[in-house]
């Protein structure tokens, strides 16, 4: 259990968010979580994510929290153009673009707002801040209004 305790502290240190999923691919018993949350040395965030109490928080911690959550989501439209620092609106829901077929995730915080459809090759993906950021063209949802390219 030490051996588990010590990888745990330093995944978190390691990374701002930690999901439960990675947690388990480093053999990380719920024990072991469940013990380092009690001491403080790990916070619990939503249902299977957690972040160091000394991590370093943005603003756009919402947004991370619904990536490590949903993986398979693109945050888009609004929330993506706010993350961007485009525009003056700060919506009061994540935006997120969802395939048509998917479940729609069950999370009370922060508000969702989904947006579907059948294109599968609207999704490209990069690399920005602490986290991967899914971006997809408002193009692709047969809508006119903005072009995130």
């Amino acid at each position: 259990m030490g051996k588990q305790r010590s990888l745990l502290q330093r995944l978190a240190r390691e990374s701002r968010l930690l999901r439960e999923e990675r947690l388990r691919e480093a053999e990380i018993s719920n024990t072991v979580i469940s013990q380092a949350v009690k001491a403080g040395e790990l916070i619990r965030l939503s249902r299977g994510v957690y972040h160091h109490p000394e991590a370093e928080l943005d603003e756009n911690l919402s947004l991370s929290e619904v990536a490590a959550r949903v993986p398979h989501a693109v945050i888009t439209l609004l929330s993506a153009l706010q993350f961007h620092q485009i525009g003056t609106q700060q919506p009061h829901t994540i935006w997120i673009h969802l395939k048509q077929n998917a479940v729609t995730p069950k999370i009370d915080y922060p508000l969702l707002e989904v947006v579907r459809s059948k294109v599968d090759s609207a999704f490209f993906t990069f690399d920005t801040a602490a986290f991967c950021l899914r971006v997809i063209a408002a193009s692709c949802l047969r809508s006119s209004a903005v072009s995130l390219t």
